[in-house]
């Protein structure tokens, strides 16, 4: 799946849980797979931060979530600069 697809080929999670009134972080939240997980998580009432070092990729997301009624926040975050200490 691309980032250009529509948030419509998400699957629904519609009462599998609810994580109403929390926050998730989502690494890589640009890429394909954290992308799926952004929305999958956002459907389920979590208020999103998509982080990943592609930030354009992030707003992107981000964009899609809060289009989709959803809440999102994006960060530039490359955590693979924790491994570089």
């Amino acid at each position: 799946m691309t980032s250009d697809q529509s948030a419509a080929s998400v699957p629904a999670v519609d009462g599998l849980f609810r994580l109403d009134g929390q926050v998730a972080v989502v690494t890589g939240g640009g890429g394909s797979i954290g992308r799926m997980a952004s929305h999958v998580l956002a459907q389920a009432g979590a208020a999103v931060v998509v982080a990943d070092r592609d930030l354009k990729a992030a707003e992107r997301v981000a964009a899609e979530i809060v289009r989709a009624g959803g809440q999102a926040a994006v960060r530039e975050w490359d955590v693979t600069l924790w491994s570089r200490r």
